[in-house]
């Protein structure tokens, strides 16, 4: 994480790596939550 001259934060690209993983475990879990919810509507 750096400030430019306007006092904006950017990332650099290990930032945006982290970023990147942790929307991917997130949107992971959204998914195996729905899959549970399918899964357990088959069963009634």
């Amino acid at each position: 994480m750096c400030k430019d001259k306007n006092g904006d934060v950017k990332d650099n690209n290990g930032d945006k790596l982290k970023y990147h993983l942790y929307s991917i475990s997130f949107y992971s879990i959204i998914i195996s939550i729905n899959d549970n919810n399918i899964f357990m509507k088959n069963n009634y």
